[in-house]
């Protein structure tokens, strides 16, 4: 077993320092560019949000529009070290949808304590979130603060938050002293990587610096998701949506 297998096993979370070369991260850069100048302006409001200042809050399923973006989320290199740490094979390791967070400067809000499986429901909870930091992120920008450990709760019921984006909170966050707070802070072109059923949360953006990410759930072909309980989470975020738009 690898050290960093070992780390996301009893951590419930690994990052990986510098993962894509300066040369990548300016294809990324150019990639997204594009994306918000051609595709944003044409898609439905569910896939763009909006902070109150007008920046790009978060932008959902990104692959669904945009070939690189598709070939990112499936890319060898990706596919083989998620597989490493979920302990399975490449081939059995489906990459579903792709988000980006933007968290602009002095605007950038804070997202609750919850964990990833509070939305996509999997069992057996074998799923996790690769985060590439498009920015230098710390706690000053809004860096995500990881629960060290939580995942081993298991997934555990969450309420709805009335937070635009992020419908879903836990109804308690996990006890600091048994599950410490760690900030994931990160340069450009790292990546994080936690388990599905990992507490976690972001603070506000407080600094002039933007804090831009791309975020892609992973999970293994044994991985099924509850349709009912999904459908419950997709209403609720819906009814936030349309109270937005009627406000």
């Amino acid at each position: 077993m690898t050290k960093l297998r070992t780390t996301f096993q009893q951590d419930g979370f690994a990052i990986v320092r510098d993962f894509y070369t300066v040369a990548e991260m300016a294809e990324f850069d150019t990639a997204l560019a594009r994306y918000v100048a051609e595709v944003v302006p044409h898609l439905p409001p569910d896939y763009v949000f909006h902070e109150a200042g007008g920046g790009i809050k978060s932008m959902n399923r990104l692959d669904e529009h945009d070939t690189f973006f598709a070939d990112f989320k499936r890319h060898p290199r990706v596919l083989q070290l998620v597989a490493e740490l979920l302990g399975t094979s490449a081939t059995q390791i489906i990459a579903e949808s792709l988000q980006f967070f933007g968290k602009p400067a002095y605007e950038g809000s804070v997202t609750p304590w919850h964990q990833d499986n509070g939305f996509q429901h999997y069992a057996p909870p074998e799923s996790l979130m690769l985060w590439l930091a498009l920015d230098d992120v710390d706690e000053e920008n809004g860096c995500v603060v990881f629960a060290r450990g939580s995942h081993t709760l298991g997934t555990v019921a969450h309420v709805p938050s009335g937070v635009l984006g992020f419908s879903q909170t836990v109804k308690e966050p996990p006890d600091p002293l048994l599950f410490p707070e760690v900030n994931a802070a990160m340069r450009r072109g790292s990546i994080s990587l936690h388990h599905c059923d990992m507490f976690h949360r972001s603070g506000a953006n407080r600094s002039a610096r933007s804090r831009r990410a791309l975020a892609v759930n992973l999970r293994t072909t044994r991985a099924v998701a509850d349709v009912e309980k999904r459908a419950r989470v997709k209403a609720e975020a819906a009814r936030l949506l349309q109270a937005e738009q009627d406000a």
